[in-house]
């Protein structure tokens, strides 16, 4: 299935508007630019099926990004050690996998800075990770600065902590979706 946005609202908007089109089972999240190998999705089930955690997140001892990136994601782990009941040790990525129940959580969860990780940390759902060999990028060039990361990491634990309004409607527009059959469904945009 794929989902076309109305306009691009960043990797956690677009994440939260696919949680409505999950029906079930476990669901896993990755990039596109090759650094995550497909064969990695097999252990993040296995932390799902047989460890019972609730969201499994990739583990990488050797990062091949940029040392903005990595700055940025020591910061954000630090604001996250501070802000939610994230386990000590485990480092957030974008290859992760989610349990029905987390799942189920999400599609209630609407917030204008949205945080799966965040969010689950602090419902008390149980996350690990499994350790992965993180690649080297063969698809596109990473468009992140030091300014914008350290702004992610704002957004991501203190504007998320802070700005949780979940009867706010989700702030991004589904223009259409292409179904596993190949149909085309689109929706209608507002007046």
């Amino acid at each position: 299935m794929g989902i076309d946005l109305a306009q691009n609202v960043g990797q956690a908007q677009a994440k939260m508007a696919a949680f409505s089109f999950i029906e079930e089972g476990i669901t896993v999240f990755m990039d596109d630019d090759g650094q995550h190998d497909p064969r990695g999705i097999f252990p993040l089930l296995h932390g799902i099926i047989r460890e019972g955690a609730d969201i499994v997140y990739a583990q990488f001892p050797e990062m091949r990004e940029s040392l903005f990136r990595q700055i940025g994601s020591r910061v954000t782990d630090l604001l996250l050690l501070v802000f939610t009941k994230k386990p000590q040790g485990l480092r957030i990525s974008s290859f992760f996998a989610l349990s029905p129940a987390a799942i189920k959580e999400m599609k209630t969860y609407y917030c204008r800075y949205p945080f799966i990780g965040g969010r689950l940390f602090q419902k008390g759902y149980r996350a690990i990770g499994v350790l992965l060999t993180h690649r080297k990028r063969v698809a596109g060039k990473s468009r992140y600065t030091l300014r914008k990361l350290i702004k992610r990491a704002a957004e991501l634990t203190l504007l998320f902590r802070f700005t949780l309004k979940e009867s706010d409607p989700p702030p991004f527009a589904i223009r259409r979706v292409i179904k596993e059959d190949g149909t085309l469904e689109t929706y209608p945009s507002d007046p």
